[in-house]
């Protein structure tokens, strides 16, 4: 997967950037890629997309992460965002995309919730 890694904990697919500052178009790229792994797998239902590292995210990949917020919730599945910097918080406010996309601070927050 390149730019992604990926690890399956408690029955929860967790992505992470690697060396990734500023998530653009060819790191969006790489990330769906991911994404759709995740999604053929068993374990499918809960992802998480750690953006620890990522300082930047560019207008087209926010709107894509909306996208697929709501695929997610059509196929009964949840997707959630950890790892924000001040910065993504504020963008994600401002855009409002936390009315459709699960925040945590951290990503072991994130597991707890979702493997509940």
């Amino acid at each position: 997967m390149g730019m992604v890694e990926r690890e399956d904990r408690d029955g929860v697919g967790i992505l992470r950037f690697k060396d990734i500052q500023f998530l653009d178009e060819i790191a969006y790229q790489n990330l769906q890629q991911a994404l759709d792994e995740i999604w053929r797998g068993p374990d499918a239902a809960k992802i998480i997309i750690n953006m620890d590292g990522v300082r930047l995210v560019s207008t087209s990949v926010w709107g894509k992460l909306f996208v697929v917020s709501q695929r997610s919730k059509k196929e009964s599945r949840r997707v959630a965002l950890c790892g924000l910097g001040t910065l993504l918080r504020d963008a994600v406010r401002m855009l409002k995309l936390d009315k459709y996309l699960e925040i945590f601070e951290k990503e072991d927050d994130a597991v707890k919730a979702m493997a509940g």
